[in-house]
C-alpha cells in the first residue's frame, strides 16, 4: 500500500467514526428529551377536601358555615360549674341529661297540663309558666346545638268527671310533635320517630 493509499484509508475511517458518533449522539438526545405526550400525562392534583363543604365546590357558603358552626362541639356548663364537651351529632352525656331533668322538673305537669280550670288567675299563672318553659327550652337547644323534645306525664280531665294520666311532649322552637296519649308505648314510638327524622333528642322528665 502506498503512502497516498494509507492516507486515503485513514481519512475514510475517520469520517466513518465521526458519522457514527453523530448518529449515536442524536439517538441519545431523542431518548432523553421529554415528549409532549409525557408532559400532558401529568395528573391534576386532587383538591384538598374542606370540612363542611357539602356540595364539593371547594368553598364554604354562608349556609355551610352556619351548619358547620351549629354542628361543632361546644362546652356546656352543668349546675355545679363542671364544663362538659358536647357533640351535637351524638346523644347527650348522661350527666347533661340528668341536669336537664333537674332544670325542667319544676315545669313538668304544671307547665303544660291538659286539665282545665275555671279560675282565671290560675289560668294566667299557667300561661306565664308555659311561656317561661318554652323560652328556657329554646335557650337549652341553642346551647346544645340540637333540638330537644321534653316529655312527661300530665293529668287531663275526662268527660263526666275525673282525670286520666296522659303522656305529653314539647319540642324546642314551640313545636308539639305528637298528640298526648295514655298509651306510653305508642306515645314513645311516635315521639322517637318524629325526633329521629329531624335530628332532635328526646329527654324524659318523668
Amino acid at each position: 500500500m502506498t503512502i497516498t493509499s494509507r492516507y486515503t484509508y485513514a481519512a475514510a475511517m475517520l469520517l466513518a467514526l465521526t458519522l457514527t458518533g453523530c448518529s449515536a449522539s442524536a439517538s441519545s438526545t431523542n431518548v432523553l428529551a421529554p415528549s409532549a405526550r409525557s408532559a400532558s400525562a401529568v395528573p391534576t392534583p386532587t383538591p384538598t377536601a374542606i370540612p363542611g363543604d357539602t356540595d364539593g365546590d371547594g368553598t364554604l357558603s354562608e349556609f355551610e358555615k352556619q351548619v358547620a358552626a351549629q354542628n361543632a362541639p361546644r362546652d356546656y356548663a352543668l349546675p355545679d360549674g363542671t364544663v362538659v364537651s358536647i357533640d351535637p351529632k351524638v346523644p347527650l352525656p348522661a350527666e347533661v341529661v340528668a341536669a336537664i331533668r333537674g332544670q325542667f322538673a319544676e315545669y313538668g305537669a304544671y307547665a303544660l297540663a291538659l286539665s282545665s280550670h275555671s279560675d282565671v288567675s290560675e289560668q294566667q299563672a299557667r300561661s306565664d309558666v308555659s311561656a317561661t318553659f318554652l323560652a328556657d327550652l329554646d335557650a337549652l337547644a341553642e346551647a346544645l346545638g340540637k333540638g330537644i323534645v321534653l316529655t312527661y306525664q300530665a293529668q287531663s280531665s275526662v268527660p263526666g268527671g275525673g282525670e286520666e294520666t296522659l303522656w305529653v311532649c314539647t319540642a324546642s322552637k314551640g313545636q308539639y310533635p305528637v298528640q298526648a296519649l295514655a298509651d306510653g308505648d305508642k306515645f314513645n314510638a311516635d315521639v322517637q320517630a318524629w325526633a329521629a327524622s329531624r335530628g332532635y333528642e328526646v329527654i324524659y322528665i318523668q
